[in-house]
């Protein structure tokens, strides 16, 4: 028999049902049977302890008519516990028995205990009697669960208590349970034997009739199905027999059909092959949707950047195949409605936490009354990327030419404000001037007086401490003219060490005026190769490579702690490769290999949006590889600072492109 045979079906239906009823039967007659069972013992041990109760309240009526209630007590609870004893612990191993308690719930007579026995106290029959007359309880221990029923005896403060194994009690109805389980078990067994033997009789038709269609639906069309008889079953094995002949003769019509269809599809397979390899030679992705959103086309293209094949994505709609292209089908919309080509040029997107820019066009499909569209997806990275840096190298020099405007700017009020400086100095402190001695003789004093209290208010320091900070904007301002001038860009001979000390005056003006951390705090450790050759250089832009190299190291030593930031600056010559070099190297947090892989990639960057453009160190690898013929590299570990060197020709330098 097969579960899933209807025949194994309508038994266990009928076997499950039989089953509940009999379980549900042995439920109540097994919840009345206790009950009647609780009602009769109940009243048969109520009955010995009233019998106990009896023979205490006779003795205590005794005692009571000797007048002499307080001189005899004792004997007569003696005299009564002894007859008690005699009478009910006849046997030391009985598990049923009667025991008394004083009103304290001490042992008064137990068997097993001595009296005066405190442990039922504080166990839970002497928590659990209540001071009613009388009653019954359960207790639950480990080995056996005990029922308690008791009365009071209050002219003596006793508390008369008998005890049996709730098992013992519950015994004659666990054999009438039993007795019925094995009744029903019987009943059971012998239904089921009808059951089955009728169920089967009643199926076997239907049976035969569904072997006889499994062999036809695997193509056995020669299947007799005439199972005679004029009930339901013959009719339906009739109509079985009509409908597979007329399946025969459709089968052979349809032969003729699918030979001449497999023709067709050859051809309409081997130009759709020819049209699905001239779109997926295309660069481009490329996706046909439908006016409902459904993707009709999907080309290689679009395979490798989404992951999903075309058998996969045809038919399922865009935004669940290709996610990002949820927003363009208002523009597909529009396409197919206007009839006119849509546009989204450069979008942004991000791409293995890189940024990547696209261009979407949509070009609609109306002709031969197919409707749809042909959305077109471009890569324009690298596009959008050289764009990027022609502007940025132009923002730089409009930057270079603000900055030299501003210097000239600065150096004529700078100038005014010195020789003002230097002409106070000499009127306040030189005696041999003719007309500095006029002017005081004029005023009633001496030159060496106002020269003393110069000297004594610090006027005369003041002095120098202006003419001193003159001097340092002059020299700021000639580093700010010599690295924005463009007629620098024509390569000469410099001193590196000349060209790192000015760029260390740039680096500290330009972050002071930032106000985002003091670079003069930083310390600067010079190691200069003294014997060192003039280098041959566009100076300006090896300054440029310097200064992003320098502003990128005091932004990552920020919040060192205790270590104080720290940059060491050395020159040196290779004679292997006839090279001068530069190392700039910090004690700052480093970074890991994969950042130090990409620290010169264009658009790069670690610093968050807004803040960095990723540009700075790609411009520094273009201006020493491209523009000089040189080499840039950086060595860094997490935790362990970073050093980039640089590499410059002594004997050839490449042409600016």
């Amino acid at each position: 028999m097969k579960f899933r045979s209807i025949t194994f079906k309508l038994l266990s239906l009928i076997i499950v049902s039989f089953v509940v009823t009999i379980i549900s039967v042995l439920i109540v007659a097994d919840n009345q049977l206790t009950q009647i069972i609780d009602r009769s013992q109940h009243a048969i041990y109520a009955e010995k302890v009233d019998v106990i109760w009896e023979e205490l309240n006779r003795t205590d009526a005794r005692l009571q008519k000797t007048g002499l209630v307080e001189a005899y007590s004792e004997d007569f609870k003696i005299a009564a516990l002894k007859e008690f004893r005699d009478t009910y612990y006849k046997r030391p191993d009985q598990s049923s028995y009667p025991f008394i308690l004083d009103e304290n719930f001490k042992v008064v007579i137990q068997q097993g205990l001595s009296a005066g026995d405190k442990s039922i106290r504080q166990g839970e029959i002497g928590q659990t009697i209540l001071p009613s007359e009388r009653g019954d309880f359960v207790t639950t221990g480990k080995d056996q669960n005990q029922w308690y029923i008791y009365r009071r005896f209050a002219p003596w403060g006793w508390v008369v208590v008998y005890t049996v194994p709730l098992e013992l009690k519950y015994v004659d109805a666990s054999a009438l349970r039993n007795m019925l389980i094995l009744v029903m078990v019987g009943i059971t067994l012998i239904v089921l034997l009808v059951l089955s033997w009728f169920i089967t009789r009643f199926t076997k038709p239907i049976v035969i009739l569904t072997q006889v269609s499994s062999q036809i639906s695997k193509g056995d069309l020669e299947q007799d199905v005439a199972l005679g008889g004029n009930d339901e079953v013959g009719t339906l094995a009739l109509s079985f027999d009509r409908m597979r002949n007329s399946i025969k003769c459709q089968i052979t019509d349809l032969n003729k059909e699918v030979g001449e269809r497999k023709k067709a599809e050859k051809e309409l397979q081997k130009f759709q092959n020819y049209l699905t390899n001239i779109i997926d030679s295309m660069p481009s992705m490329l996706i046909g949707v439908d006016p409902d959103g459904k993707v009709t086309q999907w080309n290689v293209g679009v395979e490798l950047a989404t992951g999903t094949c075309a058998e996969e994505a045809v038919g399922q709609p865009l935004a669940l195949v290709f996610p990002r292209l949820t927003s363009e089908m208002k523009r597909v919309h529009e396409a197919i409605k206007t009839r006119n080509e849509q546009t989204d040029l450069k979008r942004p997107l991000q791409k293995n936490g890189e940024l990547h820019y696209e261009d979407v066009t949509i070009y609609p499909l109306t002709a031969n009354g197919v409707e749809g569209a042909v959305i077109r997806v471009d890569d324009v990275t690298e596009q959008v990327r050289l764009e990027e840096m022609l502007i940025q190298s132009e923002k730089m020099l409009s930057v270079g030419g603000l900055a030299a405007g501003m210097a000239h700017e600065i150096n004529n009020p700078l100038a005014g404000m010195m020789q003002t400086s230097k002409v106070m100095e000499n009127r306040l402190t030189s005696k041999d001037i003719v007309a500095n001695q006029q002017a005081a003789k004029a005023a009633g004093v001496q030159v060496e007086a106002i020269q003393a209290y110069m000297e004594a208010r610090g006027i005369l320091r003041m002095l120098e401490d202006i003419n001193a900070s003159g001097l340092r904007v002059v020299e700021i301002v000639d580093n700010m003219l010599s690295f924005s001038l463009k007629n620098d860009a024509i390569t000469s001979s410099h001193d590196l060490a000349e060209l790192l000390d000015k760029t260390l005056g740039l680096a500290a003006t330009d972050y002071d005026l930032k106000k985002q951390y003091d670079f003069k705090t930083i310390n600067i450790v010079r190691e200069y190769d003294a014997n060192l050759p003039l280098v041959p250089c566009e100076s300006a832009k090896v300054q440029q490579v310097l200064l992003n190299i320098l502003r990128n190291g005091s932004q990552s030593m920020q919040g060192l702690g205790d270590n104080a930031p720290t940059f060491t600056l050395r020159t040196y010559y290779e004679p292997e490769s006839d090279t001068a070099c530069i190392e700039i190297e910090d004690n700052g947090p480093g970074m890991d290999e994969a950042i130090r892989k990409r620290v010169f990639e264009p658009f790069f960057t670690t610093k968050p949006v807004g803040v960095g453009t990723g540009l700075g160190m790609s411009v520094s690898y273009f201006i020493i590889v491209e523009h000089h013929g040189g080499e840039i590299s950086v060595e860094s570990e997490q935790g362990k600072g970073a050093r980039f060197i640089i590499r410059l020709p002594l004997n050839s330098v490449k042409e600016d492109a």
